[in-house]
């Protein structure tokens, strides 16, 4: 009979030990840096506690950066409501005061533009807001730009330059847009400055002031009280000072009211409208035709309610009808029993 071969406690334990030793060896040569003429490299398993730090706050930044310029947000629907309401008052205006002379055609007009509109919000409201801050002086370099050049290659039409194409560019429309851009982004740069008087009220004036002074010069009051009014209100929601709006304001509305004095078209449009309040018959042709409707409006009004109420109940027998007919241009209607 053979012997069976007896294994010795100690020879198995130290062969056990030089083989996880071998293995522990290959390992640490794995993971350690190669240093034969070629540069170092480093894994996840060797990168230091602070370099393994600032890659994590590289990734997150740039993770969040992708994020900031890919997500567009939510819709505003309590201002598309508000929009859509605007919309809708201003096709019933153009519907009520064209049909009577063309029919239909300058609301489909209105209505082809206001699909074209839809889509533009559409594509806007899908850009990023970081994009127009990058462009905000490209911006208003271009809107200055063509407020100075509508001075000179402008239609010429009742004594004022302010389109070109027969009307179909208005500069001093997309000076407001340039206005709320650059001014918004400057406003966002200036951080607490904005309340300091060479950092910020003196470099408002100075922008806001030449965007006027441009549009002033076409001449276009209105246009640039608006573009006057968004740049104060952008402004003061910044981090204004009060008591230096205040001033900067009286002075301006000052000057606004002597220039505009100087002009006859503006000057008039003034004096009519202050003799109105006093006399309505001496106001313009359109103020007249408005007090006008709003009185037969009024009278119409009465009128349901007492029939409503029951006091001027008419007799239907006798065939007896309401005293009070509504004439609007185009339109013709009776307050019948």
């Amino acid at each position: 009979m053979s012997e069976k071969p007896t294994r010795n406690p100690g020879s198995t334990r130290a062969t056990s030990s030089s083989s996880r030793s071998t293995t522990t060896e290959r390992r640490s040569s794995a993971a350690s840096p190669r240093t034969t003429g070629a540069r170092p490299y480093k894994t996840a398993a060797t990168l230091s506690a602070p370099t393994a730090s600032v890659a994590a706050e590289r990734r997150t930044h740039t993770s969040g950066r992708s994020r900031a310029t890919t997500v567009t947000g939510e819709w505003d629907y309590p201002l598309l409501a508000i929009t859509a309401i605007i919309l809708a008052v201003g096709l019933v205006m153009v519907f009520s005061a064209s049909y009577p002379l063309v029919g239909v055609k300058f609301f489909l007009r209105q209505i082809a533009w206001l699909g074209l509109g839809i889509v533009a919000l559409i594509v806007m409201a899908r850009i990023p807001y970081g994009w127009w801050q990058r462009f905000a002086i490209p911006i208003m370099i271009v809107a200055l730009g063509l407020l100075a050049a509508v001075l000179i290659f402008g239609d010429d039409r009742g004594g004022a330059r302010r389109t070109f194409l027969s009307g179909s560019i208005q500069p001093s429309e997309i000076a407001k847009l340039a206005v709320v851009i650059y001014v918004s982004t400057w406003v966002a740069s200036k951080g607490k400055h904005i309340a300091e008087l060479s950092g910020g009220l003196i470099p408002f004036g100075i922008i806001i002031g030449l965007v006027t002074s441009l549009i002033i010069l076409e001449p276009n009051f209105s246009t640039a009280i608006v573009v006057l009014a968004i740049g104060i209100a952008i402004f003061f929601v910044g981090g204004a000072d009060v008591k230096q709006l205040v001033v900067v304001g009286i002075i301006g509305a000052v000057m606004l009211g002597l220039l505009m004095w100087q002009y006859q078209h503006s000057s008039e449009r003034i004096m009519s409208w202050i003799n109105g309040l006093s006399d309505p018959s001496a106001a313009e042709e359109n103020v007249r035709r408005a007090l006008e409707l709003m009185r037969q409006l009024e009278r119409l009004s009465i009128c349901q309610h007492r029939r409503r109420s029951g006091l001027d109940r008419p007799d239907r027998r006798r065939g007896a009808l309401c005293p009070v007919r509504l004439s609007l241009p185009g339109h013709c209607a009776e307050c019948t029993g």
